[in-house]
């Protein structure tokens, strides 16, 4: 019994520790994504534009205005109205940079129309990316989930627990490569 409980707080804590470490390499950093829109959440003018105007009765929207880091967080990308205002931000610059108005890259550190273009179509291969992969991931998931039922059996068996002990391996062997294929 303490040989299960070893195994399985340490088949717990890898997959914990492997969770943090890719929180940790996340592909944007909350800085990259608000950066581009610093200079016109501080910009007055912005906040007179109507469809802005119209944004500004969420709370979510609020909170990006007075935080701009708030756009990195999950909440924010999956907030609806965050989306929008983040495509009424994207028309507003790409309409400042067609006029000029914009402030060149060096003063403001602003990425080109092609660039905004590059990203727009980046989030799109990874969207597209993700949803290839989902029914890997599910597969990986129920590849885990079996694995831990095999390697608990042979601990609630009774008397026939030590004929049972051989799948043990095979069942930690499944929740690794399960593991490996939901988190990928």
């Amino acid at each position: 019994l303490a040989g299960f409980f070893v195994a399985f707080f340490g088949v717990m804590i890898a997959g914990l520790m492997q969770n943090a470490s890719a929180k940790k390499n996340m592909p944007r950093s909350a800085k990259g994504t608000a950066g581009k829109y610093v200079p016109l959440f501080m910009d007055e003018r912005t906040k007179q534009h109507p469809e802005i105007q119209r944004l500004l009765q969420y709370m979510s929207v609020q909170k990006a205005f007075f935080d701009p880091a708030y756009l990195g967080t999950a909440e924010a990308q999956n907030d609806p109205y965050v989306r929008e205002l983040l495509g009424v931000l994207d028309s507003i610059l790409a309409e400042q940079t067609a006029n000029g108005v914009y402030p060149p890259p060096a003063q403001g550190g602003f990425k080109g129309a092609r660039d905004l273009e590059r990203e727009c179509d980046q989030d799109e291969i990874t969207r597209r990316k993700r949803e290839k992969n989902k029914p890997r991931r599910i597969a990986g998931a129920v590849l885990a989930i079996v694995g831990f039922a095999m390697f608990i059996a042979p601990f609630f068996a009774g008397k026939a627990a030590g004929t049972l002990f051989w799948i043990d391996p095979i069942g930690m062997a499944m929740i690794v490569v399960g593991n490996i294929l939901w988190k990928r």
